[in-house]
């Protein structure tokens, strides 16, 4: 992986492209053509998008040193906010640590959480794994809303610290700032 090239690349399509940007990659686009580069180019935006182009790292990182210096490397590209940083070597991590040690999902994501030492990162996982046993006992106020809405109960759970299951939801689909989409 390359970030350079992959930064001259990105820019050459989105010179053609005329389709919808994201808040990042508008940002990111103008930066470039005003003549920045490199992490000086990036947005300071908080979102996934960084952390979805490191699935790709998954063939040419060869250990996990390098997933997490090419993870951040690429997020960099277009997203320089430390969470979306953290976000991205998280991603990276857990699919690489499934990918050629054959860890179960789940074992995957702790072992980078712990690998890894973001206290954020760290709070965010642990507050959807929470969620997660909320969500699928059929004891808890959450579970009991039904199957329907329970993903989003407890995104909007996840995001308000006095929630209540009789209270709004927020129904704007999954969201990609990394609290909510992570």
């Amino acid at each position: 992986f390359d970030a350079g090239s992959f930064s001259r690349h990105w820019k050459r399509v989105h010179e053609r492209y005329t389709g919808y940007r994201t808040m990042a990659t508008r940002h990111t686009y103008q930066n470039l053509r005003e003549g920045l580069s490199g992490i000086y180019a990036a947005s300071d935006i908080d979102d996934m998008g960084g952390a979805t182009r490191t699935v790709g790292l998954l063939l040419s990182a060869s250990n996990e040193t390098e997933v997490l210096s090419q993870a951040a490397a690429a997020c960099q590209l277009t997203h320089k906010h430390p969470v979306a940083v953290v976000a991205a070597q998280f991603v990276a991590l857990s699919a690489w640590r499934v990918a050629w040690r054959g860890e179960q999902p789940r074992a995957a994501m702790e072992a980078a959480v712990g690998i890894i030492g973001d206290d954020t990162l760290s709070a965010l996982f642990h507050i959807a794994i929470r969620k997660l046993t909320e969500a699928t006992d059929s004891g808890t106020a959450l579970n009991k809303q039904g199957d329907k809405r329970v993903d989003d109960l407890a995104l909007t759970s996840m995001l308000q610290k006095n929630w209540s299951p009789h209270g709004e939801v927020w129904m704007g689909g999954k969201a990609s700032p990394v609290h909510g989409a992570l």
